[in-house]
């Protein structure tokens, strides 16, 4: 009789078994070797995800006030698209100074992850919103030229084009922006009319004063706005600093006109007197001068102006 082949199942593990001892040696590594070490080895990590989510839930059920592991398993969630478990691990995790950059950064990922795998209009509308809300939060926080930069790109992204001219606007702040790039800030800021952030903008002018462009666009705005006095002090910035005779010449006809809206003698006679050689080289500015000195009734100025003018005419001649 032939015997029977006998097998043996003794070599076969169940899954569960095998889940208990994996439990069991991640138990033992936590015990035996130091967790910092652990985190660091995970933090590593690149390619086998599941495996270092596992350690990780591990640490956190043997050390559940570690809240570097939590957000080092949050950020791992985000990245293998387990949103829900993200979510819930990130709502319990209180905003402390020490922790609060990282938390808003993962609740971005979490967020961008959502919005750019949701199919409903109405929900995405809503993270739109609160990706927007995020990245305000963290530009309060940020104050580095890179931090800026950062949340300039996240805002480019999403196309947040306030967001974008308020975090422009902190880097003119910051003196982190040239004056030609402060330029194109205050043309954004007023295209999409925020008054507050071109009032912000123009207030720093003393930053950009040596950039003629931009005292060009200050001077403008001022005048637009009504506000002669400011106009006047950067029009006459404007022509210390530049050497063009004719953009110089309408500069000064501009600052002659608002003087004379405002009745100022005196600061006309301040004028002429610092750029006198300027101005009677040239006919039509003299003339200007004369026409406002009579125009607020001050006939001997006029006629001081006129003799001196006829004096260099002549003398020029002979």
């Amino acid at each position: 009789m032939r015997r029977d082949v006998v097998k043996y199942d003794n070599n076969v593990i169940s899954v569960l078994e095998m889940g208990g001892i994996f439990i069991f040696f991640v138990a033992l590594l936590i015990l035996f070797f130091p967790k910092d070490k652990i985190e660091q080895m995970v933090h590593k990590e690149t390619s086998n995800y599941q495996l270092s989510i596992r350690y990780l839930t591990n640490i956190i059920h043997s050390y559940p006030e570690d809240t570097k592991a939590k957000l080092m398993l949050a950020q791992l969630y985000v990245k293998t698209g387990q949103y829900d478990q993200a979510s819930y691990l990130l709502e319990g995790l209180p905003l402390v100074d020490e922790y609060k950059k990282k938390i808003l950064y993962l609740q971005l990922e979490l967020l961008k992850g959502e919005y750019f795998s949701s199919k409903s209009t109405q929900k995405s509308k809503s993270m739109y919103k609160d990706i927007e809300n995020v990245l305000r939060k963290l530009s309060v926080l940020s104050n580095s030229e890179y931090d800026l930069e950062r949340l300039l790109v996240e805002a480019k992204r999403m196309n947040l084009q306030f967001l974008i001219v308020d975090i422009e606007v902190k880097m003119i702040q910051k003196g982190y922006y040239t004056s030609e790039e402060g330029y194109k800030t205050l043309q954004k800021a007023q295209y999409l009319k925020m008054d507050h952030a071109v009032k912000t903008i123009l207030s720093l002018s003393e930053q950009f004063k040596d950039d003629l462009k931009w005292l060009m666009v200050a001077g403008t705005y001022y005048e637009n706005e009504k506000k002669y006095t400011q106009a006047i002090e950067i029009y006459e910035h404007f022509l210390e600093k530049n050497g063009d005779k004719t953009r110089k010449k309408l500069i000064f006809l501009k600052v002659l006109s608002l003087h004379s809206y405002l009745h100022q003698v005196n600061e006309v006679q301040a004028l002429v007197h610092k750029y006198e050689s300027f101005i009677y080289s040239d006919d039509e500015l003299v003339k200007q001068i004369i026409m406002f000195y009579l125009g607020q009734r001050e006939l001997d100025l006029a006629k001081e102006v006129s003799l001196k003018w006829y004096q260099l005419y002549h003398t020029s001649k002979e």
